[in-house]
């Protein structure tokens, strides 16, 4: 959208950019940085926020209309769990706790769906084939669920190996690859 229209947008909603600003870090579960908070939910117009200062239809409506990414994916606690709850409550190979704590897990999914647009059914699914190839071998060599969302390797790039088997799930692959390894005859 040009700039011009957005001003005039938010002009004709009675409110500033940092109120914006909240709405969008609101809807992507994000602490505010550079602008008080407190301050701008008060100042804010009636009909933007529920009680639970959660977004309204308008506020989203909005965001929508903006252009700007809202946070649709719900990362809430019961996909958190579930997420979780594939990997094995145990200690692996490496000495790391296969399972991470949920404040860990939400920071790496604000990441992971900054970029990538998977369900959380595919989540499920690939993190499930995934739990699955290393329980094969033992568990050695698997990361943790906080690593296996997103990892910073010693090189400082950031990969993540949930996206690639989401990717591999989305196209088929990875179901291909398993029904191939059920169907061969060992003789």
């Amino acid at each position: 959208m040009e700039l011009k229209k957005t001003f005039a947008l938010i002009s004709k909603h009675h409110i500033s950019p940092n109120q914006i600003y909240l709405l969008y870090c609101i809807s992507n579960n994000l602490e505010p940085e550079y602008i008080n908070k407190y301050l701008e939910i008060r100042l804010l117009p009636e009909g933007w926020l529920k009680e639970d200062l959660t977004l309204d239809k308008k506020a989203l409506d909005l965001l929508k209309e903006l252009k700007i990414q809202s946070g649709a994916v719900d990362i809430g606690d019961d996909n958190l769990k579930r997420y979780n709850e594939i990997f094995p409550r145990m200690t692996l190979p490496s000495g790391k706790l296969a399972r991470s704590d949920k404040n860990n897990l939400r920071a790496n999914f604000r990441w992971f769906f900054e970029r990538h647009e998977y369900s959380w059914e595919t989540i499920f699914k690939a993190t499930e084939a995934y739990v699955d190839e290393y329980e094969a071998k033992g568990y050695l060599y698997m990361r943790t669920a906080q690593y296996f969302i997103r990892k910073q390797e010693p090189d400082k790039t950031v990969i993540s190996e949930l996206a690639n088997y989401c990717s591999m799930i989305e196209s088929g692959g990875l179901e291909a690859q398993h029904r191939s390894g059920f169907s061969d005859k060992v003789v």
